[in-house]
């Protein structure tokens, strides 16, 4: 069994700590960092700031408009079960009285991608709404949209042996992140905070 990570919008607006980010320490142009490919390093760091009177920190948020951040606990996890494969960088984050948030957090970047998810299996629907064209005259538009959340079905071929990925393809379906079963049970074993699992089969 996979687990599927979504993005967790409302948790994070809601319980999340929130930093505004030191734009001159942003080290990277025009990178996705959802589709699977390593970047290049240059060895900088982003730094940001707490704007937000949370005293205490979950292993998983995001910092509005950039990357998902994570702990050095996530980290151990990861490089003890998938050693050497995926990119953590260093984040230096700042409470409120501007001192360094220890222990220390990273962006991490996942850096395995497959067309894994099978949509004629998974639970999945188009959404229509009234919009406008580029030609700014009235059309009707719609997008692919996750139905259900524990509703995603893989192949197997694709995701077996593999521990943390991302999916390819069209809308919803590209940059999903996926745990396997054995990393989703460390994590919950070790307790760790701010991730939200749905389960996924594999056919």
């Amino acid at each position: 069994m996979y687990w599927y990570v979504p993005t967790l919008g409302y948790w994070e607006a809601r319980w999340s700590p929130q930093f505004k980010v030191d734009t001159s320490t942003r080290w990277w142009s025009g990178f996705k960092w959802d589709t699977g490919v390593p970047v290049e390093y240059n060895g900088e760091v982003l730094t940001a700031t707490q704007t937000s009177p949370h005293d205490c920190y979950p292993d998983f948020f995001a910092i509005r408009h950039y990357p998902r951040a994570a702990s050095q606990r996530f980290r151990d996890l990861v490089e003890a079960i998938e050693p050497g494969i995926h990119q953590f960088f260093p984040l230096n984050l700042l409470n409120k009285s501007g001192e360094a948030i220890d222990p220390p957090y990273f962006l991490f970047n996942v850096t395995q991608s497959y067309e894994c998810i099978n949509p004629e299996k998974s639970a999945l629907d188009w959404r229509e709404w009234d919009g406008r064209g580029a030609d700014g005259k009235p059309m009707r538009l719609k997008r692919l949209a996750i139905k259900s959340e524990d509703g995603l079905v893989l192949r197997k071929e694709l995701v077996a042996g593999r521990h943390m990925l991302r999916s390819k393809g069209e809308g919803v379906l590209n940059g999903c992140l996926f745990f396997s079963d054995e990393l989703a049970s460390a994590i919950k074993k070790a307790r760790l905070l701010g991730a939200f699992m749905y389960p996924a089969k594999e056919e």
